[in-house]
């Protein structure tokens, strides 16, 4: 177990299971979906993390901007801070005059609706890609599987503070879109780093109005995965048509 790993462990007061650089990535995924299927027994949330410096050093900033320790406390107070503010928070009231805007210009006829053609599920946040052979991609340092003591997997945004930098939403923003996320399309918080988060559906979104309108949102939560990414809202929609993955990066 890496320093960085103990201290994340150390931090969050919760079950973290290493996962070795050289484990198969298909495998991560499989040991994931497993312990989803765990956690909604036993009520715990899975979530995905790259415990590297840039993360714990995040971590440890935001604690200091409130005078906390660095320590699972002061975790445990800023996570209850986050979550009180995200419960003054709606997301269904985000964006709102953006997405009229949006609605008016989106249309769904001239979307190609494709189902993906590989449906096998695989996230990226922690792998180092190989661009010839993504077959050839491995994971990176300091990745771990961590057990939230929680069933609303929206809250990992709260024991898992990223976000606030750039045009990235902070903590209890995030905290309070995913939740609607959640309770509209069951999507699940599955993957964290300091710059990425990724969800789980286990029942993936089709209906065309909806992810037209999904498609709109996240662009509004996270411009790059347009503007540095697929190009256009449209292209966004079709990227989601079923797909049992999304993914947020915020430059």
């Amino acid at each position: 177990m890496t320093e960085n790993i103990k201290k994340l462990q150390e931090l969050l007061d919760c079950e973290v299971i290493p996962v070795a650089p050289n484990t198969n990535p298909k495998q991560l995924v499989e040991t994931y979906l497993k312990l989803w299927q765990e956690g909604k027994e036993q009520k715990f949330t899975p979530v995905i993390v790259m415990a590297d410096d840039i993360l714990l050093e995040k971590f440890e900033i935001d604690l200091e901007d409130l005078d906390l320790p660095f320590t699972k406390e002061g975790m445990k107070i800023y996570r209850e801070k986050i979550l009180a503010e995200a419960q003054k928070l709606n997301g269904t009231d985000f964006y709102k005059e953006e997405k009229k805007e949006f609605l008016g210009e989106v249309s769904a006829d001239e979307i190609h609706w494709e189902a993906p053609e590989d449906e096998e599920l695989m996230f990226s946040a922690y792998l180092d890609i190989n661009y010839d052979d993504e077959s050839k991609s491995t994971i990176k340092e300091d990745v771990v599987i961590v057990k939230l003591p929680t069933e609303k997997s929206y809250e990992a945004f709260a024991w898992l503070p990223m976000g606030g930098f750039n045009d990235c939403p902070l903590p209890a923003e995030m905290t309070a879109m995913a939740k609607y996320w959640h309770e509209k399309h069951g999507a699940e918080l599955a993957t964290i780093t300091y710059d990425t988060a990724e969800f789980y559906l286990n029942q993936p979104v089709s209906d065309k109005e909806a992810l037209v309108k999904l498609a709109i949102e996240q662009y509004l939560f996270d411009v790059d995965i347009v503007e540095q990414g697929v190009g256009d809202v449209e292209s966004l929609v079709e990227t989601l048509y079923q797909n049992k993955q999304w993914y947020f990066w915020w430059d």
